[in-house]
């Protein structure tokens, strides 16, 4: 069985589209259906007005990451037990409501998704989805090994968490962050992909009932840091701004991890820096523009801290990632 897509064929980010409003209501169901199959794995529609399925998505590919903005009329969406068997894959699929609500079912399980809610299921065990009105919604894909290695647990089947658990603030983010990739409007097109471990955090392992409250937290966080790193201002009271959370508790939540926020956010500039040093595409920035981009704001005390984070100076990375 195949994790899609094939990761040979998807290193680079890539942007597609697809809407059916031009296109002849006869053949909207079958070709909804077909970029469905090609681009994330074999489905079949049913509109409730007849063959008519107005819809249109905007879908985003990094690596063995998919994510989508979804808009369609009322439909149905079926991967049934011969389109497991014909078009085999392990993915997680999960959906986040943006607009009108869903119905899905999976393994004998039904649950229904409201406005911020998200869905959790596997594409290799047949499911069904009702969506009685128009709807939009956010899909992300990814292989179930990598969302297990996220949550720390396996997804066996349907599952839900609710807007409640993940937070306006957070679940307005997750979205902005996804529009960007889409738009490619993003400081890093890709920078959504850190509110994966942001949803992973909801489906992840029980913990006593404080940690199941601060982890979503600490993965917002970790997002916050990683599209704000350019950022020389960036601070542990902006993080908490930015998360409508307090100081006290953002510092409280980073202890829990081991860590202090000012450390990681050292530690995510030292290690952006490194990998901008080795790579060939920046061999025209100098050291100074590398250390500048990546939020720090002197060359002097950047260099101090590179030598005493991997014990080379920022020239030497520099020159042993040649070939």
């Amino acid at each position: 069985m195949t994790s899609r897509p094939d990761p040979q064929k998807a290193r680079a980010p890539h942007v597609s589209s697809f809407d059916t409003s031009a296109l002849e209501p006869s053949v909207q169901v079958r070709l909804w259906e077909h970029y469905a199959q090609e681009h994330v794995f074999q489905v079949h529609c049913h509109s409730v007005n007849a063959d008519t399925l107005h819809g249109s998505l905007r879908n985003f590919e990094t690596g063995s990451v998919r994510f989508a903005d979804m808009r369609a009329t009322a439909h149905v969406v079926e991967r049934t037990a011969r389109d497991v068997a014909e078009d085999p894959c392990e993915l997680i699929l999960l959906i986040m409501i943006l607009e009108g609500e869903a119905t899905y079912g999976q393994g004998g399980v039904w649950m229904t998704a409201q406005v911020g809610d998200i869905l959790a299921m596997r594409s290799d065990q047949p499911f069904l989805g009702t969506y009685s009105r128009p709807v939009r919604q956010m899909v992300m894909t990814l292989p179930v090994t990598e969302f297990t290695d996220l949550c720390g647990r396996e997804i066996v089947g349907l599952e839900r968490a609710t807007q409640a658990q993940l937070g306006n603030k957070s679940l307005r983010w997750l979205f902005e962050q996804g529009l960007a990739s889409l738009d490619g409007t993003g400081s890093v097109p890709y920078q959504a992909i850190h509110g994966l471990g942001l949803v992973a955090a909801l489906f992840g392992r029980s913990d006593p009932v404080q940690g199941r409250r601060m982890r979503p937290h600490f993965f917002a966080a970790q997002a916050w840091i990683a599209d704000h790193l350019s950022d020389p201002t960036l601070s542990p009271s902006q993080i908490a701004a930015g998360l409508n959370i307090s100081l006290r508790h953002l510092n409280r939540v980073f202890a829990r991890e081991g860590v202090t926020v000012r450390r990681v956010i050292e530690e995510r500039r030292l290690k952006m820096a490194l990998q901008l040093l080795q790579d060939p595409k920046h061999t025209y920035m100098s050291i100074g523009e590398i250390a500048y981009s990546c939020g720090f704001s002197d060359q002097s005390l950047f260099s101090r801290q590179f030598r005493r984070q991997f014990d080379l100076t920022p020239t030497e990375a520099r020159l042993a990632a040649r070939p």
